[in-house]
């Protein structure tokens, strides 16, 4: 018996409609879509369809001409476009489906939907409902009132972004990414015909670093090979292959599909995704696949394979986010920032590695912030950067390392004599600093700057507060016990939780 997949299929702009006025609908690509979508539900495959096209519809619709070169549509009248567009792309869609007696619903969604996490998880809620009962949910962001894929904000390119968070609302375990190339190459193969395309990705940041992803989109998208690396980035964090293939050839998301070994016995419903998803990679690295490069995190495919369809495989991480922290990490905008020191660095980050089993499992106490930026509200998303003191770490290292190796991530007790010493010196200091002419607001001030200047700022996580901004820069540096004296009540002893490890760029 075949274990049912569940399959995200994203098509853009130039995949729907001719990119060229009048932009009419490229019927035999939809079509031959559908058939293969209806071919997934008949051997017990979930299908979920991400779809571009509003704006091009609304184009198509008004018999608007193109714009002189140079120039772009205000924004206002995108949305505008988006409103005509939007239910005659749908109203497409369900002939073409209801053709094949298909059943099919429609999803609009904003990024203020995913940041709400209530109405995260009744979308969420919608998508497995209908999955379960036999439809096809096609999903699209509500250009109408939202301005997030018109403007890049947030890095929806062409629904690139929300393709690959819908794969993780829904659990998915393929996203197919369909453009208008074979796959990822090294250069843009038009310009280069020798070009190499990568069969296989286990590493993104080391396929940044070999290959050109300055492609832009076409006439009537919004994105390029960049962010489909940023929308494989989010799938395979959350557990899902990411496939990048041709989008006028649908019919291979069907053989890559059935290349999929199913397994003997279904596997149990706490067990994660990505494991039946291994044999995936006896499939592209089949013994007739002789690569021309091989690096640990990078594979490129032969001139002479012709084994399986050309397409770039993007392999799931071995231990996926769990929804929540994918939540966390990739549905909300952060709101503020909350600056750690080391010893509250390293505990969280042990704690993350651990699950949850070491140091403060993504948790931060008062005790390690040293300051806060932004104004937000209790239960709202922040970054969390820790502040490296330069030239100092093997000074504090030594001081602060136990035998067993472990650091204390509470503060040490405060040495009341080393205080008053400090206070003697700081008085001299302004006395100085008056004689001199400057005000002591002036001093404090450039002090900081170039404190500021001389320390480094890493940003390594984020998280949902427990307080607010004004309260976590009250409680500061203190011990958990101190939080109702300071603001006159308690309601957790972690300022910050469910802390989870963005991606290092350097």
């Amino acid at each position: 018996m075949v274990h049912p997949l569940t399959v995200v299929i994203k098509l853009g702009s130039s995949s729907i409609l001719h990119p060229e006025p009048p932009h009419f609908p490229q019927i035999a690509t939809l079509s031959a879509l559908a058939e293969t979508c209806v071919s997934l539900r008949a051997l017990g495959h979930r299908v979920v369809i991400v779809s571009s096209g509003a704006i091009g519809m609304g184009l198509h619709r008004m018999e608007l001409p193109a714009l002189a070169p140079g120039k772009k549509r205000a924004i206002g009248e995108k949305q505008a476009l988006a409103a005509i567009g939007q239910g005659r792309l749908i109203a497409l869609w369900d002939q073409i489906f209801g053709a094949l007696k298909q059943p099919i619903a429609q999803i609009l969604l904003t990024r203020n939907d995913i940041a709400d996490r209530s109405r995260y998880l009744n979308a969420t809620t919608t998508l497995s409902t209908l999955l379960s009962l036999g439809v096809i949910p096609i999903i699209n962001e509500n250009d109408t009132v939202s301005v997030s894929e018109i403007l890049h904000v947030n890095k929806f390119g062409d629904n690139d972004t929300l393709s690959a968070i819908a794969a993780g609302m829904c659990g998915a375990d393929y996203l197919f990414l369909m453009t208008d190339v074979d796959g990822l190459y090294e250069d843009n193969p038009r310009r280069v015909p020798g070009a190499r395309r990568v069969a296989k990705v286990r590493d993104i940041e080391e396929v940044r670093r070999l290959v050109s992803t300055s492609t832009l989109g076409s006439s009537l998208g919004t994105g390029g090979m960049e962010t489909k690396l940023i929308a494989a980035e989010l799938a395979t964090a959350a557990g899902c292959a990411t496939v990048i293939t041709m989008g006028s050839m649908p019919t291979r998301i069907l053989t890559i599909v059935q290349g999929h070994h199913a397994r003997t016995a279904p596997p149990s419903p706490t067990s994660s995704s990505t494991a039946s998803l291994q044999p995936i990679s006896e499939i592209s690295a089949t013994p007739a696949a002789t690569h021309v490069s091989h690096r640990p995190g990078v594979e490129f495919a032969s001139p002479t394979d012709d084994s399986v369809p050309p397409h770039t495989l993007f392999m799931p991480k071995t231990s996926p986010l769990s929804s929540r922290r994918f939540w966390i990490l990739h549905g909300l905008t952060p709101r503020g920032t909350v600056f750690v020191d080391e010893g509250a660095y390293r505990a969280i980050t042990r704690g993350e590695r651990d699950g949850g089993g070491g140091g403060n499992g993504g948790r931060l106490l008062a005790a390690g912030v040293l300051r806060v930026e932004g104004t937000f509200a209790a239960g709202q998303a922040v970054r969390v950067c820790v502040v490296l003191k330069k030239g100092a770490n093997k000074e504090r290292g030594r001081s602060a390392s136990r035998k067993d190796g472990r650091v204390p991530s509470r503060a040490r007790s405060p040495d009341h004599f080393a205080d008053r010493s400090s206070e003697r010196e700081e008085k001299e200091r302004e006395l100085a600093r008056a004689a001199e002419g400057l005000s002591l607001s002036d001093a404090a001030a450039a002090e900081k700057v170039q404190k500021e200047e001389e320390d480094e700022i890493i940003e390594f996580g984020r998280g949902l507060t427990n307080y607010n901004s004004v309260e976590i820069d009250r409680v500061k540096g203190l011990r958990s016990s101190d939080i109702e004296k300071v603001i006159g009540y308690f309601e957790a002893e972690h300022v910050v939780e469910s802390i989870c490890e963005v991606r290092r760029t350097s």
